[in-house]
């Protein structure tokens, strides 16, 4: 998904084809498209800000259900 979605500004939905997604929400822009493929550390959106602080919703949805981002991210 690489669109506008109410209430969550430009959104962008990262497929990563073995069950798990990442939601990157609130953005300013969208770098990449639907069927787009995206590599590792590849710029993908231009995060949102309000005011003078930048603003970034991000999630890890696993089999479709929001599973806590922190179990992995790196230390």
């Amino acid at each position: 998904f690489s669109d506008y979605l109410q209430g969550y500004a430009y959104t962008l939905i990262v497929d990563h084809l073995d069950g798990y997604c990442s939601v990157y929400s609130q953005n300013q822009e969208l770098l990449v498209g639907v069927g787009d493929a995206v590599q590792k550390g590849q710029d993908i959106a231009r995060v949102g800000q309000t005011g003078n602080t930048a603003y970034l919703h991000f999630e890890i949805r696993k089999y479709g259900r929001a599973d806590n981002p922190l179990y992995y991210l790196p230390n």
